[in-house]
């Protein structure tokens, strides 16, 4: 975050329930490694005592869009490659929290919020020529919902694209304890629940939130997880990321450890109002072994019963174990704008081939509560 910003002010216009757009949180997300990254905010200047009159995390970066293919997609992509290096990487302009699925633009109370959108997005398109980016992303909106922002959006030539779905887990007091939870489970999922915990019943789960001192081990297990995956990944977590982000409030780090004190996986949290938002997670191949994702999973759930949250949001990663603890998919979107309309129609295009996929589709998890 540029220096000139204060947190007090900044903080000021970011809603309940969008805690990932707070000054601490987007300053620690600068430490993050990403092809050809540059973090530039963008405001617009009003407000009381010279504050803001709304605002929106931005930057640029290179976008490998072949992170995205899967299946046929991504081996004919990878032979293109071949003989083009670059095929589909895009100097880009994003707005949005580089680091957690969050609704980018704040808009301060008694601003018009159409008029304070179109000036952010328009400032977007600005700050995208000076950078030479062509691309400008928005991003992340729930697909179904209306949005006044995203009617603006639309109106100035943004084209809306699929991205990967978040997985939510609706609480809503559904559950007084854990072990309720998974008394509410039709049998399959509560058996194989059971079996889950007892594969890592030697993990002691440990909620912290001061954390710094393990910052090398975090960002080697998050690395060791990155470097396996099959899905869409782009930045790097590094030490500094891991170090900045200890001790802010409402960030905890949930760790599973062996009976020698080691940490077999973490899960890195966000106390969102009523939301548990779970952001990231780490563990060497070794750990899987030992039932730790799954276990950090189930773990995840007990911290937000137990905090009394309503949902927890899970991310857009490993559909099947999320959906086994009884999560929903909630499609996402992003909206683009290319300074040529045929180029942003083909990458438009592009990212839906990339992104076709058969829709996750929620489990009948829970038994149908007696009326």
């Amino acid at each position: 975050m540029s220096a000139a910003i204060a947190a007090a002010d900044w903080d000021a216009l970011v809603r309940p329930g969008a805690g990932p757009l707070r000054h601490g949180f987007l300053e620690a997300a600068t430490r993050i490694e990403l092809a050809a990254f540059e973090f530039r905010p963008l405001v617009l200047p009003g407000g009381d005592r010279g504050g803001f009159a709304a605002h929106a995390p931005a930057y640029r970066y290179d976008l490998d869009l072949g992170l995205f293919a899967r299946g046929g997609a991504a081996r004919a992509l990878a032979a293109v490659r071949s003989a083009w290096r670059r095929c589909l990487v895009l100097r880009v302009f994003e707005v949005g929290c580089p680091v957690a699925l969050c609704e980018p633009f704040s808009v301060a109370s008694g601003t018009d919020q159409a008029a304070a959108v179109e000036a952010l997005a328009c400032a977007a398109i600005d700050e995208a020529c000076r950078a030479g980016a062509s691309l400008v992303i928005v991003h992340d909106f729930e697909s179904k919902a209306p949005r006044a922002a995203t009617r603006t959006l639309a109106r100035l030539g943004f084209e809306p694209v699929p991205i990967l779905p978040n997985f939510v887990l609706d609480l809503d007091g559904r559950f007084e304890t854990f072990d309720a939870y998974l008394a509410a489970m039709r049998s399959p999922y509560r058996r194989r629940a059971r079996l889950r915990l007892e594969k890592a019943a030697a993990l002691r789960p440990e909620l912290l939130s001061d954390f710094g001192e393990d910052a090398p081990v975090l960002a080697r297990l998050w690395r060791a997880i990155d470097d396996r995956a099959s899905e869409a990944r782009r930045e790097i977590l590094t030490e500094p990321f891991f170090r900045a982000i200890d001790g802010l409030a409402h960030v905890r780090m949930l760790a599973l450890r062996r009976p020698d004190g080691s940490i077999a996986s973490f899960a890195l949290l966000y106390e969102d109002g009523a939301t548990l938002r779970f952001l990231y997670s780490g563990f060497l191949l070794e750990a899987r072994e030992e039932g730790a994702y799954f276990r950090l999973l189930y773990e995840i759930v007990r911290v937000a019963i137990e905090g009394r949250f309503t949902r927890v949001s899970l991310g857009w990663t490993t559909a099947d174990p999320k959906l086994d603890l009884g999560a929903r998919p909630v499609p996402l979107e992003a909206w683009i704008h290319h300074r040529r309309r045929s180029h942003q129609r083909a990458i438009g295009r592009a990212m839906r081939l990339l992104l076709r996929a058969e829709d996750p589709r929620p489990r009948h998890v829970f038994r149908e509560a007696k009326s």
